[in-house]
């Protein structure tokens, strides 16, 4: 693919100052970081039997551990641009190489710091409301970290080849630390306590955030304007994140309270009905803000004319516009399709072995490995999309997800690992992945 307008500027820094050495234990120090955030979910999975018992949380109660991160990493991921430009990391608009690597490179130390410290917090927890605001700010920190590390990657390798590769390694890092997130929480669980699921990512953590501090060089600092701190917070969508997120939160807690309450009961229709209402207002909302601060714009650019040597102002379009693209609603839905997939059998799963079948947490997360290794290897089909169609590339994906839920539903026995769960594991993640 051709270089677009100041790809070789933004390269030429990265050439002059970072060393072999330095880059590479820097791309092992993000790669950490890639670990971490996946490990501190998988981790939980085989540890949330003993820790909802130990918290005297119901079942319902327990998938807000993970929905609490998932809901706040989302949510601020929408905002993080406007929060590293306008308020932590103040510097010149614009597309100087310096800049971009000024507030990659913050971003991702105050993410993980914080992600360390939090952890550390979490883990001297006995009481179930502090820990799932906890898990909240736990996505707060992970919506710093983990985009930066890409960004800061991309910025240390320049070069196609070494960036292709070492963006490789930090992906293959997150299917690492979904497979030894099972493994290790499992042995924490049963031999020494779930508290050491959260430590285990702040021993990580902390050293990784100060490490980088070392490592990375640090950048010019530039004023973006003069203007008082409180008047570049006013620039942040706040109000857009604040609906969007209390929409959310309300649609999760009707879904959850259904399978529970009953799906006809007031407590699941009043709060379903008003997250629609939200996410209404949400997006009448962000059509009414300047373009370049709402949470949700899409920046468009004719790469077309940009190949050819005559670049142009990207421009914006706001999120009621996304939505008519082409396949644009039909991407966004089938991209959500292996994160359902992956959630819910880990969680139904694990409760089942644990629950019913009073399985150790060290053999429910070892059974759990199938899924793990099947989207590992999937992972290295990507450039099967150079010779075949991705539509059909999804729609296998789709259709091994479809015969894999077909498998687990006959699941109904721990005799039936080998016959049923084992190849539905294998194929549900492998088309996940593909997805």
């Amino acid at each position: 693919m051709p270089d677009q307008p100041g790809d070789q500027d933004a390269r030429s820094p990265a050439k002059a100052e970072y060393s072999k050495a330095r880059r590479y234990s820097l791309l092992i120090l993000f790669c950490l970081a890639q670990f971490v955030d996946t490990f501190n979910i998988s981790a939980l999975y085989p540890a949330i039997p003993t820790l909802a018992v130990a918290l005297g949380m119901s079942t319902a109660e327990s998938t807000w551990i993970m929905s609490a991160y998932s809901l706040t990493f989302a949510a601020f991921l929408l905002i993080r641009r406007v929060f590293v430009k306008y308020i932590s990391f103040p510097v010149l608009i614009g597309e100087d190489p310096d800049r971009r690597m000024y507030i990659a490179e913050y971003a991702f130390i105050i993410g993980t710091a914080s992600l360390g410290i939090i952890s550390l917090g979490a883990g001297f927890l006995n009481s179930k409301i502090p820990l799932i605001v906890l898990r909240a700010l736990y996505g707060i920190a992970g919506s710093l970290t983990i985009p930066s590390a890409l960004a800061l990657i991309v910025a240390v390798f320049p070069e196609p080849l070494e960036q292709s590769r070492a963006i490789g390694a930090f992906g293959g890092c997150a299917a690492i630390g979904n497979v030894l997130g099972f493994i290790i929480g499992g042995i924490f669980s049963q031999f020494a306590s779930w508290h050491w699921v959260f430590w285990f990512v702040t021993l990580i953590s902390l050293p990784v955030a100060a490490l980088c501090l070392l490592l990375i060089p640090d950048q010019p600092r530039r004023p973006i304007d003069d203007l008082p701190r409180w008047t570049r917070f006013k620039r942040l969508d706040i109000v857009g994140v604040a609906i969007l997120t209390a929409a959310l939160i309300l649609f999760i807690f009707a879904v959850i309270s259904g399978s529970t309450n009953g799906w006809a009961t007031v407590i699941v229709l009043v709060p379903l009905f008003i997250s629609v209402a939200m996410l209404v207002c949400f997006f009448f909302y962000e059509t009414r803000i300047l373009i370049d601060r709402a949470a949700m714009y899409v920046q468009v650019q004719d790469y077309n004319v940009v190949y050819n040597g005559t670049p142009h102002e990207p421009t914006f379009c706001r999120p009621p516009h996304t939505w008519f693209y082409p396949n644009f609603s039909v991407v966004f839905g089938t991209s959500l399709l292996p994160f359902f997939w992956w959630a819910v059998i880990s969680l139904v799963f694990t409760n089942l072995w644990q629950g019913v079948y009073h399985r150790s947490p060290i053999s429910t997360a070892i059974h759990l490995i199938p899924s793990s290794v099947a989207a590992f290897f999937a992972s290295f089909t990507g450039p099967l999309s150079r010779h075949i169609s991705p539509k059909w590339l999804i729609l296998l994906g789709q259709l091994l997800i479809v015969a894999a839920s077909l498998l687990l539903v006959f699941a109904d026995g721990p005799d039936k690992y080998w016959t049923l769960d084992f190849p539905g594991f294998a194929l549900g993640s492998a088309g996940a992945q593909l997805i």
